[in-house]
């Protein structure tokens, strides 16, 4: 029996899907290699996943996964936000070819930020205008819908004569 030389992958892994997204993480799978595919010995074969922030803030990100795998969770991400992802298989002697980019993004969170430059003015004995500005787009997490402002009674002190 004649053999070939082990070489690395030649071809990525196909159907990168997006499974689940919770706000902090991404469940990932994929159509693993075929054995034909793997151009080596089955026990050397792994996949390699890549994330990135799709606006190009923040440190690329790999995770390594076994062969024998066809989905992972890439947990610890930010709350609303777009990432690019991608895959490639490898084995003892390479890596392959990365897949076409998947974009998607994590679910949508409360705020981590209130709404900035708050005012208040008198505008009559009965009325307060209240004015501010949008919280900071990076403390969003999501779509804003709306703002509460809410009264907030403070006991005013009793009258005092002061005696001299």
């Amino acid at each position: 029996m004649i053999q070939t030389l082990q070489s690395a992958p030649d071809t990525h892994p196909n159907n990168l899907t997006l499974v689940t997204a919770t706000q902090t993480s991404l469940t990932l799978r994929w159509a693993p290699l075929p054995v034909s595919e793997y151009n080596g010995s089955p026990e050397t074969v792994g996949y390699r996943v890549c994330v990135r922030r799709a606006n190009g803030r923040g440190e690329e990100r790999l995770e390594e996964v076994s062969g024998q795998q066809s989905e992972t969770m890439l947990e610890g991400l930010a709350e609303w936000t777009e990432y690019q992802l991608k895959i490639q298989a490898f084995n003892s002697i390479g890596a392959g070819p990365w897949s076409t980019t998947l974009t998607t993004h994590t679910k949508e969170s409360v705020p981590s930020g209130s709404p900035v430059n708050v005012s208040a003015e008198a505008v009559s004995s009965t009325r307060i205008l209240v004015t501010w500005s949008p919280v900071p787009e990076m403390q969003r997490n999501g779509p804003i819908l709306g703002y509460k402002p809410r009264q907030v009674n403070y006991p005013v002190p009793p009258y005092q004569k002061i005696h001299r």
